[in-house]
């Protein structure tokens, strides 16, 4: 699900259920400020892909997923700090 465009915008390509992929949706720009992002997994079990970001400072964010192909994720929830694994 990453995928890093050449002003630090990230990309989501959703897949179908026969196994292939709809046109990708640009989900926002400068998150150059995560080092690190996963996706894909529904991590708060409302049954949507979920966006877990960490930032440079170590704080873990969370994007959760709103279904919405125009708005895929929703504005950052913080976590927690002390992420500097």
């Amino acid at each position: 699900m990453r995928e890093r465009g050449a002003n630090s915008s990230r990309s989501s390509t959703a897949a179908a259920r026969d196994g292939t992929f709809a046109t990708r949706t640009k989900i926002g720009t400068g998150r150059q400020i995560y080092p690190v992002l996963a996706g894909g997994s529904d991590v708060t079990g409302d049954g949507r892909p979920d966006l877990v970001a960490k930032d440079a400072g170590g704080t873990l964010w969370i994007h959760k997923g709103t279904g919405s192909t125009t708005a895929p994720f929703a504005a950052r929830t913080r976590v927690g700090s002390g992420w500097h694994v």
